[in-house]
């Protein structure tokens, strides 16, 4: 996988605030699987979604924080769009197992089965959307927490490739709907990027 396809599944990845001040109750057992299982099956019913984002990412490499705005589509079964608009445009479709991604340097094709890093992302980002392998504890250990308005999933990555690029990745999701709210991903590096739906 390239440098700049990598930063930007890296953007994409797909959550809420770092520093939350809430309580958090921890979820365990029956309650735990019974809450994932109710996450997945309400979001396996979504057929169309659309949502506007702002993305922070906080970096010691930058002087400020970079936010960006942009645009996610998901069809049902396999059709996920994600536009960033401001301050750059760059378009990133994933459909089956093709990634399309578009720039103003041009546009590229390649396939998630080629690399085995980008399969789990790609199977993570579309996870969070459609629900589809959204809890895969053969990728992630899951913790699930209670956060007033939001349930709160951290996901700690398994294996060794994942791990070189993340510490943890959080989806926040509305306690009333199960629809995702937000993604907080806290980079080996140091680096984190939250993305908010609006």
């Amino acid at each position: 996988m390239n440098q700049r396809f990598q930063k930007y599944i890296l953007l994409l990845l797909f959550f809420a605030s770092v520093c939350s001040l809430q309580a958090q109750t921890v979820i365990e057992g029956v309650q735990k699987a019974s809450l994932m299982k109710s996450i997945t099956e309400k979001t396996l019913g979504i057929k169309t979604l659309q949502r506007h984002f702002t993305q922070t990412k906080v970096s010691s490499l930058l002087a400020d924080p970079v936010v960006a705005k942009g645009e996610m589509t998901y069809k049902s079964p396999q059709t996920l769009r994600w536009e960033y608009l401001t301050p750059n445009q760059f378009l990133f479709v994933l459909q089956g197992d093709s990634v399309i991604t578009q720039s103003s340097k041009g546009k590229s094709v390649s396939n998630v089965k080629d690399n085995r890093m980008m399969k789990g992302i790609s199977s993570m980002i579309m996870g969070c959307v459609s629900g589809k392998k959204l809890f895969d504890e053969k990728l992630f250990s899951v913790t699930m927490l209670d956060e007033g308005s939001s349930y709160v999933a951290q996901m700690t990555p398994k294996r060794k490739d994942m791990k070189r690029m993340f510490n943890q990745i959080t989806f926040k999701f509305d306690k009333k709907s199960y629809v995702i709210n937000a993604i907080v991903i806290n980079e080996r590096s140091g680096d984190m990027t939250t993305i908010v739906f609006n």
